[in-house]
């Protein structure tokens, strides 16, 4: 289970496994927690894919990442979009292909994309 705290003095993801290999999380009570990002600003709005293998979320105000989930692991995380208003309604193609968000511009109009997440440069 993936879930964002400010245990650390601001908002981080992390990661909780159950320890007791008789029961799941919902009924453990050995848990494991693991902090997956290191960032200086906030980190927001988790999504994990449909199909599990990549991450969006939100660091700062308007700074949406992308990265690959691998055994639990974050990785190569980069910046998707970068803008001074936050990113909204971000939510993953049912194939893991494209993500679509809102986001205003300079004007304070809302624009919808919708991107390829296999165009990103890593």
């Amino acid at each position: 289970m993936l879930f964002v705290s400010d245990r650390d003095g601001h908002n981080e993801i992390y990661k909780a496994v159950s320890k007791d290999t008789l029961v799941g999380l919902d009924r453990s009570l050995k848990i494991s927690i693991t902090k997956l990002t290191k960032s200086n600003e906030d980190v927001y709005n988790v999504l994990v894919s449909p199909d599990h293998k990549k991450l969006v979320y939100r660091v700062g105000r308007g700074n949406l990442m992308l990265a690959d989930i691998k055994d639990g692991v974050i990785s190569n995380s980069k910046a998707y979009s970068s803008g001074w208003a936050e990113a909204e309604d971000v939510s993953w193609s049912p194939d893991s292909k494209y993500i679509a968000y809102s986001q205003e511009d300079l004007d304070f109009d809302s624009e919808i994309f919708i991107q390829s997440v296999e165009n990103l440069k890593r």
